[in-house]
């Protein structure tokens, strides 16, 4: 059985949402990447962004996705084998990709896809695990 592996919260002023969750909730954020581009990864103690789940520590990550140009949304993302093959069979059973497989850089390979009601969610695998066949680079 996949489970859950990270929930993403995405706004377009993603610097007021990890105030919000900060204060709310007491989360750590650190911060990476710039531009367009700020994710903001929340971390419990001394961990370094980007964490990664495993059977010895948490169960599911949380980032801040910054979307200035886009809307509010939660996403949650789950572990697959194959990311290339599952975004294939979500889109036969009517799935919409949004971000087309891809690599999201520390090791993961991800992509984001909309259910048929229109809900998001993520699929994602660790890169050692993906094949090299078409080019996913």
């Amino acid at each position: 059985m996949h489970r859950i592996g990270h929930l993403e919260i995405a706004a377009v002023d993603g610097a007021a949402l990890e105030r919000f969750y900060g204060e709310l909730f007491g989360w750590r954020v650190r911060r990476a990447g710039g531009g367009e581009f700020t994710y903001g990864w929340v971390h419990a103690g001394d961990a370094v962004a980007p964490p990664q789940p495993d059977a010895a520590g948490p169960s599911i990550t949380v980032g801040f996705r910054h979307e200035p140009q886009g809307s509010a949304e939660v996403v949650f993302y789950v572990g697959v084998d194959d990311v290339k093959a599952t975004a294939a069979r979500a889109e036969e059973l009517g799935a919409t990709v949004r971000i087309p497989p891809m690599d999201g850089g520390g090791g993961m390979f991800f992509a984001l896809l909309a259910d048929p009601e229109g809900n998001p969610f993520g699929i994602t695998q660790q890169r050692a695990e993906q094949s090299d066949e078409g080019g996913d680079s």
